[in-house]
């Protein structure tokens, strides 16, 4: 075999990845939301066989759509039973993150990350921080119903969870290695440089075979 080495240019700043199922239908206002914060590529991953109807949910010049057809839950995993989440994520981000992003940001349909009077491509301009690590807040709707757009009213938990509980992540692709689906594993620096006092609006009952 003959092997050219391929070179990359790594210069775009922020970049999107999540596997979905059944929540398929929630991209219309994830897409919007996660576009007007700066994402400039979404990396989605079906869990499943791919569908004319998903595709055309997907059909979008910045949208790159995977067909991920693994077994959701591995129950005798010594490590995680997410079995095929952790390979996404880690498929993303060293296929895709790694030669060309600064950041991926790696979040499930129904979940928002918010920043006030500001946006996420604004927040990852601090190149010296590792991971942007944002808390869980259960929200809903005021009519419990799903939204053509993001909300501007609506309901959230009388508490944000900790850090690593339910949180999710941007996370930089230099220097990161290994991630869980809630925070990161493995760095190739230690400590890290973590700000995980943001806040991440989970939808939760949005999703599913609800919708």
């Amino acid at each position: 075999f003959m092997l050219k080495h391929e070179k990359t240019n790594k210069n775009k700043k922020l970049a999107l990845t999540t596997l979905f199922k059944t929540d398929y239908k929630l991209n219309a206002i994830f897409y919007d939301y996660y576009k007007n914060q700066g994402v400039e590529h979404f990396y989605m991953y079906y869990n499943g066989k791919i569908t004319d109807e998903i595709k055309r949910y997907y059909d979008k010049e910045d949208i790159t759509l995977i067909e991920w057809d693994y077994v959701y839950l591995n129950n005798a995993a010594a490590y995680s039973r997410h079995y095929a989440q952790l390979g996404q994520m880690h498929d993303a981000m060293y296929r895709f993150g790694k030669d060309k992003y600064e950041y991926m940001l790696f979040c499930d349909l129904d979940e928002y990350l918010y920043i006030t009077n500001q946006k996420l491509i604004d927040l990852v301009s601090d190149t010296s921080v590792d991971t942007f690590g944002f808390r869980n807040l259960w929200a809903n709707t005021k009519d419990n119903n799903v939204p053509e757009s993001f909300p501007n009213e609506f309901y959230v938990a009388g508490k944000l969870q900790r850090y690593e509980d339910r949180s999710k992540c941007i996370h930089k692709m230099d220097t990161v290695v290994h991630i869980g689906i809630h925070h990161g594993t493995k760095f190739k620096s230690n400590p890290i440089s973590l700000k995980d006092n943001y806040v991440m609006y989970h939808f939760h009952s949005w999703g599913g075979e609800n919708i």
